[in-house]
Formats: C-alpha cells, sequence, structure tokens
C-alpha cells in the first residue's frame, strides 16, 4: 500500500486523476489543499482506493466534481471518500452508481440528484457523518434490483433537499430494507413522497421505508403519520435548536450541533461513526448528525427517548 499525495506545486500530483493513474489497489491518495477539481475519470480499473482530505474543517475540504464514465462505474469496487465537498460536474449529471463505495465525513451539495442506481448485495453504499444540503431533486433512487441493506446512511445530516427518497426502496415488510440511523432532517419536507406501491395503495411502500428510520430527526413531520416512522425519532425540533446559530448555513461547517439540542447523547448505542468538528470520533453514545464542535460539556446521556413525541425543543 502506497499515499500518494495531490495539491499545489511539490507534491507527487496536481490532479487527483493522475493520482489515481499512478495507484494500485489499496493506495491512500491525500489532498492537501482546498482547492476544486473538476475531472473525467474514464476508463479506470482499479479497486480498493481512498480518496481523502488531509483537512479537519469541513470550511476548507477539497471540492471534487468529479465525471465517471460507464466503462469506470462498472470496473472499480470497494472506494472510500473521506472529509472532501462533491460538488456535480457540469459535463454531466453524477451517480454513484458504483460497486462498494463509502463516504465518511464528506459533504454534498448543489446536485439535482445524487445517486440513481440499482442498489443491491455487491454494489453497497454507504454514507457516515456526511452533510447533504441544497438539492433541487432527490438525494437517493432505487430504481432496480434493490437489495437488503445496501443503502446505509448513519449519523448524516440533510437540509434543504426537495426530495429524499424516490421509487421502490421497499417491497413489503419482509422485502429488502435501507438503514438509516442517526440522523437529522431539517428543512427536507418530502422524505419519500415518490415511494409508492401503485394505484391501490399508494402509499405502503412509503410505510415500509418509513418505519426503517431509527433515532433520527425531523423539523416537520415527514410526510407521514408520526406512528410510521421507527424507533426514537423526534419530531418538529426546531432547526435553531439543532445547529449552532451562524447565520446563512452556507458553509458546511455551518451544520455543526450544538452544546445542548435535544439531538446530542440521544442517539443509537449501535456502532456509528460521528466525528466532532475537528474529524476526533466521537466514541459513547452515538450523537445525532453530522458534527458537532468542541464547547461547554455536553449534557446528561438522554436514553429510551420517547418516540413520536413532540419535544419542540424542550430539553
Amino acid at each position: 500500500m502506497a499515499e500518494r499525495f495531490v495539491g499545489s506545486l511539490g507534491h507527487q500530483h496536481q490532479t487527483v486523476l493522475s493520482a489515481i493513474n499512478a495507484s494500485s489497489s489499496g493506495d491512500i491518495i491525500t489532498v492537501t489543499d482546498g482547492r476544486t477539481y473538476t475531472e473525467r475519470l474514464d476508463d479506470i480499473q482499479l479497486n480498493d482506493i481512498t480518496i481523502r482530505s488531509s483537512r479537519t474543517n469541513p470550511n476548507n475540504f477539497p471540492v471534487l466534481r468529479l465525471f465517471f464514465n460507464s466503462n469506470t462505474l462498472n470496473h472499480i469496487n470497494n472506494w472510500v471518500f473521506g472529509a472532501v465537498i462533491m460538488e456535480p460536474n457540469s459535463n454531466s449529471r453524477f451517480t454513484f452508481n458504483l460497486k462498494n463505495i463509502t463516504f465518511r465525513r464528506c459533504v454534498f451539495r448543489n446536485y439535482d440528484y445524487l445517486c440513481a442506481c440499482d442498489c443491491q448485495a455487491g454494489r453497497v453504499k454507504r454514507f457516515e457523518s456526511c452533510v447533504f444540503h441544497d438539492f433541487s431533486d432527490y438525494v437517493f433512487n432505487a430504481q432496480q434490483n434493490y437489495s437488503d441493506q445496501a443503502l446505509v446512511v448513519r449519523n448524516c445530516t440533510f437540509h434543504n433537499c426537495v426530495r429524499i427518497f424516490r421509487n421502490d426502496f421497499h417491497n413489503g415488510e419482509n422485502a429488502a430494507t435501507p438503514q438509516i440511523t442517526n440522523s437529522v432532517f431539517t428543512a427536507s419536507p418530502n422524505i419519500a413522497p415518490d415511494v409508492q406501491d401503485g394505484a391501490q395503495q399508494p402509499s405502503n411502500k412509503r410505510y415500509w421505508l418509513m418505519r426503517q428510520f431509527r433515532h433520527c430527526t425531523f423539523t416537520n413531520d415527514p410526510q407521514t403519520t408520526n406512528s410510521q416512522l421507527g424507533a426514537e425519532c423526534l419530531v418538529n425540533i426546531n432547526e435553531n435548536v439543532i445547529y449552532a446559530q451562524s447565520g446563512a448555513k452556507a458553509q458546511p461547517g455551518d451544520f455543526k450541533i450544538s452544546n445542548n439540542p435535544a439531538v446530542r447523547n440521544s442517539g443509537s448505542d449501535a456502532l456509528g461513526y460521528s466525528p466532532d468538528l475537528g474529524g476526533l470520533s466521537r466514541t459513547s453514545p452515538y450523537d445525532r448528525g453530522a458534527w458537532e464542535f468542541d464547547g461547554e460539556p455536553p449534557p446528561p446521556v438522554k436514553k429510551k427517548i420517547l418516540p413520536y413525541i413532540n419535544y419542540q425543543g424542550a430539553f
């Protein structure tokens, strides 16, 4: 395994593509600056690659505008992205139809859609401690061949996303289910408006999809009755109770969790990757949302929060 560095003059590589072309399976590509990289990745055939930033402040993450052609999508596997900002490439609407891909502490912004693909066993998508904001259309779309737990969303924050889930993410009680845990949804009222089951039962699939949410927080009722949400979900928590006040949320760091909101120390005890703003991992308990900032000592641990109660930031 080798580590290759991408950055300004004096580094091994000035582009992500040149580092990829020089890499072998298992290598790590570290981007050291905060520049924007607009690149095409054509005909890449490489597995087990990590592309990450060396930076800890999300406002200074490098911006990756990558375009993968179809041949690359079909011939790479087990890629990991860490601490980068992902934006659409003007050459194409981007889809992460990649086999077994993981994103940790990444920011996705300004997309019309992100993931439109068949999510199946061998093509698992994992999003851990990521921020999604300012989407003009859906974030996740499963059009066919959806497999159990082929989509994993943990400790993520969604803000100002027109729609989150689209199409067939769940076929019934015993069918495949995504994992959606410890996440926060603000200014995103249309969680699953397009998940339907045909004219006879238009909300059946949405019903089962909404039950997969665990330990999540919504700033409004996500187009469903509260009883359909999964375990320990909070609704109608005001946004300013969740985030530190920093004006208009234009920078990734603005989505940091404030010192004493209800979402801190109220997540699942299941394993989840949940860093603070500086990139250090929070271990136990697992808070909701993508990241927080160092400040006052956290409030006492809150476990066994009753589901579906309108707390209105009462903690």
